[in-house]
């Protein structure tokens, strides 16, 4: 597997259009994007994608990948 050296998260979305003021960052490496950069109604999306990450098991014994999979089933 080759060495990637990772980018800054706001020259990414400069690449793509998305301008800094749209970007609430977390560090270099990682932002969410303003709602109102999302695509206007009627339009057809272009894609879908959806991430989810795991966590920690919860106090009740949930742990990631039940949490993952009724996370993923409840947006289905």
């Amino acid at each position: 597997m080759a060495d990637v050296e990772l980018q800054p998260i706001t020259a990414i979305a400069r690449k793509i259009g998305i301008p800094e003021d749209d970007l609430e960052t977390f560090g270099r490496y990682s932002a969410k994007a303003r709602l109102a950069r999302l695509p206007a109604a009627g339009k057809p999306p272009k894609g879908k994608l959806i991430l989810v990450t795991g966590i920690t098991q919860t106090s009740a014994g949930d742990g990631k990948t039940v949490t993952t999979n009724g996370t993923t089933r409840g947006m289905s």
